[in-house]
């Protein structure tokens, strides 16, 4: 039952469609607010905090997406849902590109499906709230550590005989800090996935791979958390880099891959520099494109003098790289990876790692292909392909489950769908 200082708001010109929704909904315990046009909706999104906001798509007068592009600026985090008799799809994409709508749905509604929707809002709605008092208190408790640790600073001098109890309380506060810098990998680790999705899922096989090969090296706390991180956020700087390739694809002259790869490793040290707490994880990033006898760039280092991270991603990165092809994305192939590291040894590669991860390869059989995760276009699925994503369309409707396997009749409907519906775009298949 929801909470009674949760208010849905219902719009339509329709006196009877107006009732049927209130009754439908009064017994999920909502404060229901009722206006038959865009106007007096607007007028009561100004006065009070709606949760939901079930606004009909032909009006006269203000039509509904026009109702909705206002109430996404009144009401930025008002749940948006579309109620209309009529299956006109200019209709509905000028209430999802204008109105920023979260749902569309049709005359005559399934009653028992809009409580669902209606119920799915409300807790959106309610998450969104949680999440910007949680903000709120995080940033009092940031600005209340920050003038501890300047008091802490000023008082050491004095209060020597309390360093103990200090040293405590300071540990206190370095778990919080490291808690912090995973949320920040984990934020940094979603931007990437939601920029390109296969760079993202390439990220996380690299870090999984970096992190087993440093603890074969005996690597552990902060040093394998620095690897460990570092190979998550390798291609970060390709965010920027993805931004820019519009305009380099209308006019600017193609540069060579390894100004790109520079352009990216540069990008990625200067995001995570501006990071406190990881200044070693930003070098490793930067320095991932050295090779082990100075060939490398950005700054031809070598041997040694390149940081452990750095070398343990150039590794596990060509290695990833060449057992998962961008151009054949289904096609894996672990002796392509293995032929990579062997021809580079010692030459792009630190030698003695090179041979400590093809012994951890043999001996574990690592890197399940099988069971890897792909992004593919509708046009490269396969039959017997096995989804590892939900597949929705726009209207956030479930297609197919996760684990479900692709039939021909299955890969069919989803190219034709992905004709009128950008949502299918791509799918997500092991």
């Amino acid at each position: 039952m929801a909470a009674v200082n949760h208010a849905v708001l219902v719009v339509d010109d329709e006196e009877h469609v107006l009732r049927s929704i209130k009754r439908l909904l009064c017994r999920d315990g909502y404060e229901i607010h009722l206006a038959d046009g865009g106007q007096s909706a607007l007028d009561i999104l100004a006065s009070k905090e709606i949760a939901v906001i079930i606004c009909d798509q032909r009006m006269p007068g203000m039509p509904g997406a026009e109702v909705l592009a206002k109430c996404y600026k009144l009401r930025p985090d008002t749940v948006r849902i579309t109620l209309t008799g009529y299956t006109d799809l200019t209709a509905a994409q000028a209430s999802i590109n204008e109105g920023h709508v979260n749902h569309f749905l049709l005359k005559p509604w399934d009653d028992d499906h809009l409580r669902s929707v209606v119920r799915e809002g409300v807790r959106a709605y309610q998450m969104i709230q949680d999440n910007r008092r949680l903000e709120e208190i995080t940033r009092r408790q940031k600005q209340e550590l920050e003038a501890w640790n300047h008091r802490l600073e000023k008082q050491v001098e004095h209060r020597t005989t309390q360093l103990s109890a200090q040293n405590n309380m300071l540990r206190g506060l370095q778990k919080q800090l490291e808690r912090s810098l995973r949320d920040t990998v984990g934020v940094m680790i979603g931007i990437l996935e939601a920029s390109k999705p296969n760079i993202g899922i390439h990220s996380k096989r690299v870090a999984k791979l970096a992190q087993t090969l440093a603890t074969e090296l005996d690597l552990t706390g902060l040093d394998l958390r620095d690897v460990e991180f570092a190979a998550h956020l390798h291609d970060i700087g390709k965010v920027s880099k993805i931004q820019g390739e519009k305009a380099s694809r209308t006019g600017r002259a193609a540069r060579s891959k390894g100004h790109a790869a520079l352009r990216h490793s540069d990008s990625g040290h200067a995001i995570l520099s501006h990071v406190a707490g990881f200044g070693g994880i930003a070098w490793a990033v930067r320095h991932q494109h050295e090779h082990y006898d100075g060939s490398g760039y950005p700054d031809r280092i070598q041997g040694d003098e390149i940081p452990l991270a750095s070398r343990i991603i150039a590794i596990v990165n060509s290695y990833d790289e060449a057992v998962f092809s961008c151009t054949y994305p289904t096609i894996a192939s672990r002796e392509a990876g293995k032929k990579v590291l062997l021809e580079g040894q010692g030459k792009r590669f630190d030698p003695a790692l090179v041979d400590m991860f093809l012994q951890y390869l043999d001996k574990e059989g690592a890197h399940t292909c099988d069971d890897t995760e792909v992004e593919l276009s509708p046009g490269q699925l396969k039959v017997g392909m096995k989804l590892s994503r939900a597949l929705r369309n726009a209207e956030g409707v479930l297609l197919l489950k996760p684990g479900m396997a692709l039939t021909a009749e299955n890969i069919e409907r989803i190219q034709m769908t992905s004709n009128i519906d950008p949502v299918l775009s791509s799918v997500f298949v092991k």
